[in-house]
């Protein structure tokens, strides 16, 4: 099905651009980049798409491709880490008007509650997503918000509304397909929250369950996997400190180092560091 919209979509922008049709282009461009963030997971190969995208709005004038393209870069920035891009885009961002600011403003929000997170403002990313949950338009894109804001709870120590978001992200996954990369990703959030409140094996059940379904195309989610099981294996003394920070840059040389930064501030990363 992706194959078919992938060829669709291409010979679409090659039109589209023949006739100076930009924002065409652009359209098909969100397409190409949809097919490539759920398929490929590669970081830089969506933010690639998103640059043509982003020119092909540049050259249409269109203010709404531009704005989808600066936010779905931010996203994605925050999910490598890149601080300086961030700054960059977010400038770029408060200089587009949107007569959606509220629509805007949620769209960002994870990836804001992440950046929060690594700077140890763990309330704050709680406080940023807290009550998003029920808004997600798939019972897959609930279980993932609820276990962010499960992990962000439990790092400010807010163990009501984490148990909680917790409860209401496992109910989720019930109702959703196990092995999608939201599904796992959901479960190895839940995995280190777990493992922040001291529950060792509900962390362990849920890293076997990852680990799996993993399929061999998913390196980063193993890259995560692996650095949820050592930072698992830290808190039990069955690890050293510095194994875990080998599964870290692991993680950023698969353009995971948001969550990188996220796993090295976290109480439980702490205290493992400390033994």
């Amino acid at each position: 099905m992706h194959d078919r919209a992938g060829r669709y979509a291409t010979l679409a922008v090659e039109l589209a651009l023949a006739r100076n049709l930009y924002e065409v282009a652009a359209r098909a461009y969100s397409v190409l980049y949809q097919i490539a963030y759920d398929d490929t997971d590669d970081p830089i190969v969506c933010l690639a798409i998103l640059d043509k995208l982003l020119e092909a709005g540049r050259k249409g004038g269109s203010l709404q491709v531009r704005l989808y393209g600066l936010m779905a870069s931010f996203a994605l920035e925050a999910e490598r880490g890149d601080e300086a891009a961030l700054e960059r885009i977010g400038g770029e961002l408060e200089a587009v008007p949107s007569d959606f600011p509220l629509v805007r403003a949620e769209v960002l929000l994870p990836a804001l509650a992440l950046r929060s997170a690594w700077r140890r403002e763990f309330a704050r990313a709680y406080e940023l997503l807290a009550g998003t949950a029920e808004r997600q338009t798939t019972e897959e894109r609930r279980a993932s918000r609820s276990a962010e804001i499960a992990l962000y709870a439990f790092a400010a120590g807010m163990n009501i509304e984490g148990t909680a978001a917790a409860a209401d992200a496992l109910a989720a996954l019930e109702h959703s397909p196990t092995k999608t990369r939201r599904a796992l990703r959901a479960r190895l959030l839940l995995a280190i929250a777990e493992l922040i409140r001291g529950r060792s094996n509900a962390a362990h059940r849920l890293l076997g369950e990852v680990e799996r379904a993993l399929d061999p195309s998913m390196r980063r989610l193993r890259a995560l996997s692996n650095a949820v099981r050592t930072l698992y294996r830290v808190s039990l003394e069955s690890a050293e400190p510095a194994v875990f920070a080998g599964a870290l840059e692991r993680l950023r040389a698969e353009q995971f180092g948001g969550m990188a930064r996220l796993l090295d501030v976290l109480p439980a990363a702490s205290e493992g560091g400390s033994r």
